[in-house]
């Protein structure tokens, strides 16, 4: 089981409404990276990272902005959507 953290500074933004300083590019490299340290496996050999749940991971914190984000006229996080998407 997966277990899915929505970061301190995500949770801020989605209670505040407000939109980070970065660009939704930044943004999304952010969480994906935040979400790949959480979602790496141990091997013998080292550290696995599954590139996909990483991103999902990402995509389910940002669904959960836009729940809210209906309300706002911004796009930022629509963005940032898009750049995870990319990834």
């Amino acid at each position: 089981m997966l277990l899915i953290l929505i970061g301190y500074e995500t949770l801020f933004h989605l209670q505040t409404f407000k939109r980070c300083d970065m660009t939704p590019k930044d943004k999304a490299i952010e969480l994906f990276n935040k979400y790949e340290k959480e979602t790496r496996i141990f091997k013998i050999n080292g550290f696995e990272y599954d590139k996909n749940k990483s991103k999902n991971c990402a995509l389910i914190a940002v669904d959960e902005v836009l729940e809210y984000q209906i309300y706002l006229d911004d796009n930022y996080w629509f963005e940032v959507k898009q750049e995870i998407q990319k990834l």
